[in-house]
């Protein structure tokens, strides 16, 4: 086979290399392909996934990992400010070690479950993390400041109601 040209070339070695690397992939370890999805930068949520939520969540619920409370959300504008607290310019990118996970939310459409959410809130901690089915990281987003002013108020109301009793 004779090329006519120097971009032929480089062509024909992006397949082959491609090829190549393909193979090399193949025979990767499970125990290292696993490590090496932990260790994977997590994605921003999409806009796309934002607006959808919008037009089709029906409710929230909310489960606490240190509090004996959970709580829902079904009107749509508590929904909708709710799921504005993502902050779509700041996505998070690695989960940072001395940051714990306060709790789980539940996106809703219709009956299903659609999305499951935890809630960091802590200390240089205020993040969301989007999880699939087998509890994998998907998105992970800062939250914006009325999202963390929602959350601080939930936490002062269940320590002065918990304090009361």
């Amino acid at each position: 086979m004779m090329f006519q040209n120097r971009g032929s070339y480089i062509f024909l070695f992006v397949i082959v290399l491609g090829v190549i690397s393909c193979k090399d992939s193949a025979k990767e370890p499970v125990a290292e392909v696993s490590q090496n999805i932990q260790s994977a930068s997590i994605p921003g949520v999409p806009p796309e996934l934002i607006q959808i939520l919008l037009d089709e969540c029906t409710g929230i619920d909310y489960i606490f990992d240190n509090w004996p409370v959970s709580m829902s959300q079904d009107e749509d504008p508590s929904i909708d400010q709710n799921i504005l607290f993502i902050d779509l310019k700041r996505p998070v990118g690695q989960i940072p070690a001395q940051c714990r996970k306060e709790g789980r939310k539940f996106l809703k459409m219709g009956a299903q479950e659609a999305y499951n959410v935890d809630f960091y809130f802590g200390e240089n901690c205020h993040f969301y993390v989007f999880r699939d089915k087998k509890n994998k990281p998907l998105y992970a987003n800062y939250m914006t400041s009325a999202g963390i002013n929602f959350y601080q108020n939930i936490f002062n109301q269940v320590r002065t109601s918990v304090q009361s009793q």
